[in-house]
């Protein structure tokens, strides 16, 4: 090989010479490494710049909604769906404390099992007028609901940010509320639906404290202004609210929870007027349903890894 030299007047042949050659060669090597360090730098570059972005969302995402690989993965508001589940559940669980309620008025010697302020004012009543008995049958409600409530919010705890729309927490403390009603059951049909004064105690106190629990339990919903057995707040909190000029986000809620509890309480009344032995039936069937259908409402934000808190 020769290289080429032009001239102003010739041009002149140089012979190319094997270490010629060879430096050439080395400079071309280490051009083509340079240049591919400087390509694997923009790479790398690109690259971390891309997974820093990607940490940066997953740790924001953390303190919102936890990751998912599910193209469904729920954010932390539930879809609408799963709140009208939810809601219809809760209405249940209305009805049930409507029918409750009034099973304590008609034939557990007439307190509530849910109305404190009611069981107040009979506590109140019977000392006043010595009517020992039902001033016991008030207190032993009252203690009863009591109990209840601390376990139920022992159980189910307080609202938590990035919940589920119906946390495991609140079906454990619902079945704790359904088996003190099984209890009142297998009580309930022993006595063949005609408790004695003994038994209508020990029966009250059963329903007392199934109302306590479920009272506690719904507010891990963190719902505010709405109850399945605190009537009087609910209508406080609507009302209050027409006052203010503001619409309540919860006003079609409330009167639906109203109507509910206007028709357990109704309901119980009746059948245990013709079918006594079908009042515990109406305890604890709606409270087994919600149960069942509960996992379906879960199923919400099951889409999600396990992080949430319940």
């Amino acid at each position: 090989m020769v290289a080429v030299v032009q001239g102003s007047d010739a041009v002149t042949p140089i012979p190319m010479t094997s270490a010629t050659r060879r430096g050439q060669r080395g400079g071309s090597r280490r051009q083509g490494r340079k240049d591919r360090r400087r390509i694997g730098q923009s790479v790398s570059g690109a690259l971390t710049c891309c997974c820093t972005g990607v940490h940066a969302m997953s740790q924001d995402s953390r303190l919102r909604v936890p990751m998912s690989t599910s193209a469904d993965a729920q954010t932390s508001v539930a879809r609408p769906k799963w709140v009208r589940r939810r809601h219809a559940l809760l209405l249940l669980l209305g009805f049930t404390s409507g029918a409750i309620d009034a099973v304590g008025l008609v034939a557990l010697g007439g307190v509530f099992t849910s109305v404190m302020t009611g069981n107040l004012i009979f506590l109140g009543a019977g000392i006043a007028t010595h009517n020992w008995t039902g001033a016991l049958r008030a207190l032993v409600a009252i203690c009863a609901f009591m109990a209840g409530a601390f376990v139920g919010a022992r159980i189910a705890g307080p609202p938590r940010p990035r919940d589920y729309c119906w946390p495991r927490a609140v079906s454990v403390a619902l079945g704790v509320e359904l088996i003190l009603l099984l209890g009142f059951s297998v009580a309930w049909w022993s006595s063949s639906g005609e408790p004695g004064a003994q038994t209508q105690t020990g029966l009250l106190a059963a329903d007392a404290l199934a109302l306590g629990v479920q009272s506690s339990a719904i507010l891990r919903f963190g719902i505010r202004g709405f109850s399945t057995t605190y009537m009087t707040g609910t209508l406080t909190s609507v009302m209050s609210a027409l006052a203010a000029g503001h619409h309540p986000k919860n006003l079609v809620a409330s009167a639906q929870i109203l109507v509910t509890v206007v028709l357990g309480a109704g309901m119980a009344a009746v059948v245990h007027s013709h079918a006594p032995a079908a009042i515990p039936v109406l305890q604890f069937g709606p409270v087994l349903l919600v149960l069942l259908a509960a996992r379906t409402v879960r199923e919400g934000f099951d889409d999600a890894p396990d992080t949430r808190e319940r």
